[in-house]
């Protein structure tokens, strides 16, 4: 079988309203330097279960900081250890799932993609937090050597 390219990159912010709008992610890739939106109908499908925002939401869109699987929402077939929750800052991989094309309305056809956080939990070399983190380190070793 055809495996698809994963692809990092950090949660951006996150729209989880009860109204109308749909439920939507914004991820920025790493590479290709890009905004993905990951809706949350998609995790619901991909996951079976139903996200919802954890906490308060904010402005009429939803926003929010962190969602996760709505309690009793989940598949019998599904161990929820594997579901994951996301928050906003979070590394996170994504792929493309699918496409769903709608004949007849063109403009809604779209691109499906999936996010988890499996195998994200790794840091990006030479991001902000490395370098951070090998300062901190080099004035340590420095501090002991004096």
């Amino acid at each position: 079988p055809f495996e698809r390219r994963l692809y990092n990159g950090i949660i951006m912010g996150m729209d989880f309203s009860e109204g109308k709008r749909s439920s939507r992610c914004y991820v920025k890739l790493d590479d290709p330097h890009i905004e993905v939106k990951i809706f949350g109908e998609d995790l619901n499908y991909h996951y079976m279960c139903r996200y919802g925002a954890v906490g308060d939401t904010f402005g009429h869109k939803g926003s929010t900081v962190e969602i996760a699987p709505r309690p009793g929402s989940f598949s019998e077939i599904m161990d929820d250890s594997e579901i994951p929750s996301f928050r906003a800052g979070q590394r996170v991989c994504m792929q493309v799932s699918d496409y769903a094309e709608f004949h007849g309305q063109r403009s809604r056809s779209r691109w499906i993609f999936i996010m988890t956080t499996d195998k994200s939990e790794s840091r990006v070399r030479n991001s902000i937090v490395d370098r951070d983190d090998a300062e901190i380190e080099n004035d340590t070793e420095e501090q002991a050597d004096q």
